[in-house]
């Protein structure tokens, strides 16, 4: 008869791209996984916590109604910045941090390659955006998912539950300019353990390769 383990190990996995990529479905699907996983199946020891970004912070706040409110993508590019760095220090240090302390795996909707992705977009320079995060935690892998623009295009066109248009969905170019962001990310980055995943396939066949891209990093397998 095995031991039960005294010790779980701690995992930070983020999910991001652009708007429209599909990262909350994926990150239901694979916290829905990682709670029932082969794995994990006599001791039942696995402990998940999903969270996203921007958090609730007042910063959070203030970004939510400032997403809602400003109309040209180009504008307010510092503030934008400075609100979500400050909003992701108050993620890490109360949440996200001290849950990998206790052995969670944290998985997270948006992270700091958002920020890189659309702010440098607005016209911040990415070693500024680089400069400003230098301290933040780096995740034990960051999964990023890339439809083509014509899909997010498509797939914006059909959504009709959301209540309002975000500013940085208002623009074509914007949404091209994000995602050319994204692919240079294992570039400007070349420390984090970055995985780009094809999102022009159904959820399922998209899963199926977070799965096991996860699985690895999480239980070795």
């Amino acid at each position: 008869m095995s031991e039960i383990p005294t010790t779980l190990t701690g995992k930070f996995i983020t999910i991001d791209g652009p708007d429209y990529c599909g990262k909350g479905t994926q990150t239901r699907l694979l916290v829905s996984h990682l709670l029932d996983n082969e794995h994990d199946k006599k001791h039942k020891l696995t402990t998940v916590l999903a969270t996203r970004e921007p958090f609730n912070s007042p910063f959070g706040l203030q970004l939510r109604r400032l997403l809602a409110t400003t109309t040209d993508p180009a504008a307010k590019a510092n503030e934008f910045a400075d609100l979500f760095i400050a909003d992701r220090r108050v993620h890490l240090d109360n949440l996200i941090l001290p849950s990998l302390n206790q052995g969670a795996i944290v998985v997270c909707d948006r992270y700091m390659y958002s920020t890189i992705a659309y702010q440098h977009a607005q016209g911040i320079p990415v070693r500024d955006l680089l400069t400003k995060q230098a301290t933040f935690w780096i995740p034990d892998v960051s999964i990023i998912i890339l439809p083509s623009v014509e899909n997010i295009i498509k797939r914006k066109s059909a959504e009709r539950n959301r209540p309002y248009e975000e500013v940085f969905e208002k623009s074509s170019e914007f949404t091209k300019n994000v995602r050319s962001n994204y692919t240079r990310m294992r570039e400007w980055l070349p420390d984090h353990n970055i995985v780009m995943v094809d999102g022009d396939r159904t959820p399922q066949e998209i899963f199926n390769d977070i799965r096991t891209i996860v699985d690895k990093v999480v239980f070795g397998r």
